[in-house]
């Protein structure tokens, strides 16, 4: 008979009791539903007292969420607002999560709701602006394209990441054309001059393109030299974000893991 692994010794390795919440998180972004639950549900038995519990009771409302268990979903859901013990550092991500489902489910006035309540606790810099970025996005989706504007205008003036701060300038142009399209034409063409974007001018003659289709006979000025607006196929974040665009970026900043990466 061989030998069973003993307490203390698992106990040593204090990366042991992370092991099965990373696992968990993997499965998840697999959409391996099934697998994570039963994983994360291991991590909440095993390891009640460790720092990381209620992360993983978080990723277990996401799985029951996507899985369409809407019973354990709604029963997990009552526990953590009823729980005392829920940690003070965690309300952010709860909130960004309840906003995600809502977007999911195309019902933008819930998704800005909790949108709020994530920023009002959030205390990452770079989290807050990644919220503000969605919320610009969500205002246009609802057609609230002053508010849009606002937002993308914080963004793009108060970024720490280039690629968010980019992102932000092309959608402030595109919301704040309606009210100044000749401003909104020369933040391009500055953004053009910019050295920085070489690589990503792809993009800006796109934009410069949509804000000129109400136009048709000056569309060709966002076409100089007759080239392209695709100037530079394959290159990163070449194609407009779409509503699925959406779902993904969650994903990208909910994590770390992919923040990371």
């Amino acid at each position: 008979m061989g030998e069973g692994i003993d307490k203390e010794e698992v106990e040593v390795n204090k990366m042991i009791d992370d092991c099965s919440l990373l696992m968990g998180r993997a499965q998840f972004y697999k959409k391996d539903y099934s697998a994570a639950i039963q994983t994360l549900k291991y991590h909440l038995k095993n390891y009640p007292k460790n720092k990381t519990y209620f992360k993983a009771v978080l990723y277990l409302l996401r799985c029951y969420y996507y899985d369409k268990n809407i019973v354990d979903f709604e029963a997990k859901k009552t526990l953590i607002e009823e729980d005392p013990k829920f940690p003070k550092s965690l309300q952010s991500l709860y909130n960004q999560i309840r906003a995600e489902f809502y977007l999911a489910d195309k019902n933008y006035t819930k998704t800005l709701e909790h949108l709020d309540k994530a920023l009002e606790t959030e205390k990452n810099k770079r989290t807050k602006q990644r919220l503000i970025f969605i919320s610009a996005q969500i205002y246009q989706l609802k057609g609230d394209e002053n508010k849009a504007a606002q937002l993308n205008d914080i963004v793009a003036k108060k970024s720490l990441d280039f690629n968010l701060g980019f992102q932000a300038k092309l959608n402030y142009a595109l919301t704040f054309q309606k009210t100044s399209k000749s401003k909104s034409l020369d933040l391009l063409a500055k953004m053009i001059q910019d050295k920085k974007n070489k690589e990503f001018l792809d993009q800006i003659y796109y934009v410069k393109a949509k804000i000129h289709r109400q136009n048709p006979w000056m569309a060709w000025e966002s076409r100089p030299n007759g080239q392209s607006i695709w100037r530079n196929w394959g290159a990163p974040l070449g194609k407009p974000i779409s509503t699925w665009g959406y779902y993904a970026y969650w994903i990208y900043y909910l994590d770390d893991a992919y923040q990371t990466a």
